[in-house]
């Protein structure tokens, strides 16, 4: 009996300790849940990280990049946005603080705290700047925020080949356009590609279901690069920006199979290639398989 009593009392001293420590718990959190303010002004100034959101040169119906603004509040209030808007919002849309919208009313920003837009932007216009703004309104006054971009024209080819299926045994590609290759391009046995100076070739970095740059020009006819000093073909990335300018490893490169003879490259630029240009060892021929001259 003794023994019983004094695990009774143990257990009633475990139960106590327990409630205790619930109910601090839910002080605890109670107390939190009251640190947030009740009272947000639309009165203030945000701060932005830039005042200009500029999306670098981008392909006609190829969804650009994301681009985000960083919106801060230091007025020293805890601060109502009234309206977050996109003035046309016809090619821009908006994701604010994980709000898909491109209309946000009375959005709250704590003093000292910060948000997220991130915009991304999609075209069917040609060879076009394209301008959106993006405003914030704090009770009467409205900041802006400029949103500016330039859309080219392009041809694309999206798991090509060109050749082997009859017709013409040449295909031209010129500077009159920009070519954006969209995954693999064939040239077939006994076709012909040939690039003209000044041909701009821009590559995907579109990648297999293993995580593999697909994007890519392979050869079993005959490439010929025809660029001159100071008017080079150029193959390199679609996507643009400093931070891509000289980034190898964007597409996966020029390849040139075992039965491609009598290619030439000459005055191109080859830049942002995982591989650069590939040939397999055996050549067929009996002219040189790739003759590269004048070549960055």
């Amino acid at each position: 009996m003794p023994h019983s009593a004094n695990t009774s009392a143990l257990s009633l001293a475990i139960v106590k300790q327990i409630i205790l420590f619930s109910s601090l718990l839910l002080l605890s959190f109670v107390a939190g849940c009251s640190l947030r303010p009740d009272t947000f002004v639309a009165k203030g100034d945000l701060a932005f990280s830039t005042d200009t959101v500029f999306f670098d040169t981008i392909f006609t119906s190829l969804p650009s990049p994301t681009e985000r603004l960083v919106v801060r509040n230091y007025s020293g209030k805890n601060m109502l946005i009234s309206k977050i808007k996109l003035e046309k919002a016809t090619d821009y849309s908006l994701i604010f603080d994980g709000i898909t919208a491109n209309e946000i009313d009375n959005y709250e920003l704590e003093d000292g705290d910060s948000a997220i837009a991130f915009i991304k932007f999609t075209s069917d216009e040609k060879d076009a700047f394209n301008r959106d703004r993006l405003l914030f309104t704090v009770g009467g006054n409205t900041q802006n925020i400029e949103i500016e971009s330039f859309i080219w024209d392009a041809i694309f080819y999206k798991d090509s080949v060109l050749g082997g299926f009859g017709g013409s045994n040449l295909t031209v590609f010129g500077p009159d356009k920009k070519h954006v290759i969209d995954g693999p391009l064939y040239i077939a046995d006994g076709h012909t590609l040939r690039i003209l100076p000044g041909t701009q070739i821009y590559f995907t970095p579109r990648k297999d279901e293993n995580f593999n740059l697909i994007s890519s020009i392979i050869v079993f006819g005959r490439l010929l690069v025809e660029g001159t000093q100071g008017n080079e073909a150029v193959f390199q990335q679609t996507r643009f920006g400093s931070r891509y300018d000289e980034q190898g490893g964007q597409w996966r490169g020029i390849a040139f199979g075992n039965i491609a003879k009598a290619s030439v490259i000459d005055h191109a630029i080859i830049k942002n290639g995982l591989i650069g240009i590939y040939l397999e060892y055996q050549n067929t021929g009996v002219s040189p398989k790739v003759l590269i001259t004048n070549t960055e």
